[in-house]
């Protein structure tokens, strides 16, 4: 895999996409009661507005070409 990530913020990126398919196959595959989901759905929205805060990427000028390499499935 190639990155022009810094290897940490890479590392991190794959640590959350694992725990991200958890999470997905978890809710998918057990009973979960309407208000844990509401619960989890709250702390979810407020992760993402936090991240929404941050720094944006501007890809047009990281990378010019379009070319981003391979989809992550195909790693």
């Amino acid at each position: 895999m190639s990155s022009s990530l810094p290897p940490d913020v890479a590392a991190a990126r794959i640590r959350l996409g694992r725990a991200y398919r958890s999470l997905g196959h978890a809710i998918v595959g057990h009973h979960v009661a309407a208000d844990e989901l509401d619960a989890l759905a709250v702390r979810l929205t407020i992760e993402a507005d936090g991240i929404r805060r941050g720094e944006r990427h501007v890809r047009s000028l990281e990378r010019p070409s379009g070319d981003w390499g391979p989809s992550p499935a195909e790693w």
